[in-house]
């Protein structure tokens, strides 16, 4: 059993950030295996929980290394979540995730999606088509950023469609996963195994397409291993974080092909869905958070639904270890440390403008937005002014001198000078300047 730990553990380790292997996985180790399953033990339930949802399919590609064949996954808590002190337990049950030979997780399912404006048509299309497989939406191509429920999506249909239809042959797998075992059947002469294995599919699932780019042998496999399906009546399913014809180098005959059927893009999810989500969660882990903390979450977390159940997860996680009840300045701690505002590249839902800046300022520093254009030089004044054209700069299309002459001065020097202060103070570590920068940035960041 040493080898096999040593092994998965040396894949895992390639296969991960250093900080996600150290953090979630250097401990995992295997404690059981028989001829259909494994069982794998990790410290905390709090680990199991991370490893389930962000790090689950690099442990399937390294189970299967090490195997050489699917197995169901079963992850086991070491330390049984009642040792915490009953007061602070906010956990009540422990769902185990599995996969099947489909390499589906069992855990994705379409009632643990919810649904908002944001998805509800990538969800009604994926709902659509496991009544009938093969027959409308083929190819069906999601797409949207990292995190906001493709793959969800993906395992959904295998696992609707495996339950409608046990005999189906439904499998699901990345993008890097097929480029793999392509080469390693090139290596080893199987490579009629490997078409066989892929083209004898009703249904098969591939998350992440986009990684195909630039990868030209096995941009020819995909194609050869889509006519083939698409002529069998099979479903075919792809993921990516952008359209077809936005994925770079790859081949059009490949682009003609993924959009030939139905393309539907899940797009970030508003306020009502973020917080259904969290309450979803929670409700279905039985997990004690009060709902001012959910609210807090979903107001501060825009942009990925993974990074939301993160939060509820990291709560937890400090909540156990530092044995702290679990209360809003405690969520505030651990939202703060997720969601780290960005100069650089703050993505704004409506165009800022000059007037909105200014204003906004104003406001901030209680201070007559008169004053902020006026002539006056009081010390009170060069803060506001300075943070003014600063944020002019850095978010308006403005021209130097069409700041200066906004903000009531003569020479665009002045907003050069002003610029170079802000970002002096912030490579200083100004605590006061930033802290201000990202209020006012938060202020004009409307949802």
């Amino acid at each position: 059993m040493k080898t096999l730990n040593d092994q998965l553990h040396k894949i895992l380790s390639e296969k991960v950030t250093p900080a996600d292997y150290t953090r979630w996985l250097s401990s995992l180790r295997i404690r059981e295996i028989d001829e259909r399953s494994i069982t794998l033990v990790v410290p905390t339930n709090v680990a199991k929980d991370i490893i389930e949802d962000d790090l689950f399919q690099e442990l399937v590609d390294g189970i299967r290394a090490i195997m050489d064949r699917d197995l169901q996954i079963r992850i086991v808590a070491e330390k049984n979540i009642h040792e915490i002190p009953k007061e602070l337990n906010p956990f009540k049950n422990n769902d185990i995730g599995i996969i099947d030979n489909s390499s589906l997780n069992t855990k994705y399912t379409f009632e643990e999606f919810v649904v908002g404006k944001s998805n509800e048509l990538a969800y009604a299309a994926s709902l659509s088509l496991t009544k009938t497989p093969g027959e409308q939406y083929n190819p069906l191509f999601i797409y949207g950023s990292s995190g906001l429920g493709k793959t969800h999506l993906l395992n959904a249909i295998g696992n609707q469609i495996k339950q409608n239809d046990p005999q189906k042959h439904v499998y699901y797998l990345s993008t890097e996963r097929f480029l793999n075992e392509y080469v390693l059947a090139i290596q080893e002469k199987k490579i009629l195994e490997f078409r066989n294995k892929y083209r004898e599919m009703d249904v098969l699932l591939i998350d992440d397409i986009h990684f195909l780019n630039k990868k030209e042998g096995t941009q020819e496999e995909i194609f050869h291993t889509f006519n083939a399906l698409y002529e069998n009546g099979s479903q075919i399913v792809f993921t990516s974080d952008r359209l077809p014809n936005e994925i770079p180098f790859l081949e059009q005959r490949l682009v003609t092909r993924f959009q030939s059927g139905l393309v539907v893009d899940i797009q970030s999810p508003d306020f009502e869905t973020r917080l259904a989500i969290l309450r979803k969660k929670v409700e279905t882990d039985n997990i004690q958070i009060g709902d001012d903390c959910l609210i807090y979450m979903a107001n501060n977390i825009k942009n990925n639904v993974r990074l939301l159940i993160g939060a509820i997860i990291t709560t937890l996680a400090h909540s156990s270890l530092l044995k702290q009840n679990i209360d809003i300045n405690l969520v505030r701690d651990v939202v703060s440390g997720i969601v780290k505002p960005n100069h650089n590249s703050i993505s704004f839902n409506r165009k800022i403008m000059a007037p909105d800046i200014l204003k906004t300022v104003s406001e901030y520093y209680k201070i007559p937005e008169s004053q902020i254009t006026g002539k006056r030089r009081t010390a009170s004044m060069v803060i506001p002014r300075q943070v003014s054209a600063y944020l002019m700069k850095k978010f308006t299309k403005l021209s130097l001198k069409e700041i200066a002459e906004y903000l009531g001065k003569k020479d665009h020097s002045t907003v050069i000078h002003a610029v170079k202060k802000i970002e002096t103070m912030l490579n200083q570590k100004d605590s006061r300047i930033k802290e201000d920068l990202d209020s006012i940035i938060s202020l004009l960041n409307i949802d």
